[in-house]
């Protein structure tokens, strides 16, 4: 490898290096821009779940025994169906993140192989 291909190949990393910084400080910027808004609207139907939980908790517990145990099982099986929804949409969304991610990824490594190699030395960036 000539000195120039190794001085190219240097440059490369560095600009990925530097736009992968940049990316990330600009990703964090807009996230903690973001949870506040999405921590209210969150607090709020956290709230309004808890309301409904407790007012439904209250209703079984003023019904028999057998009742009760009859009203739990079904709660118990309509809360695991809610979880079991969260839990595919967590896989979900996590699963399409990271392949976001590897597009990403690969999309930078290639523009900085077009400006190290296509481009000559004098208007890479």
């Amino acid at each position: 490898m000539s000195q120039n291909e190794a001085a190219d190949e240097k440059d490369t990393w560095d600009t990925l290096k530097d736009l992968r910084e940049k990316t990330e400080a600009r990703l964090m910027r807009e996230i903690n821009q973001a949870v506040p808004a999405v921590q209210r609207s969150l607090g709020a139907t956290v709230d309004t779940a808890t309301k409904g939980f407790d007012s439904t908790m209250k209703n079984i517990s003023s019904r028999t025994e057998k009742e009760q145990l009859e009203l739990l099982k079904a709660y118990r099986g309509f809360l695991s169906g809610q979880l079991k929804f969260v839990d595919f949409r967590l896989k979900e969304i996590e699963e399409r993140a990271q392949h976001q991610q590897k597009e990403t990824t690969q999309a930078e490594i290639g523009r900085a192989a077009q400006r190290a190699y296509w481009y000559p030395a004098e208007l890479s960036v």
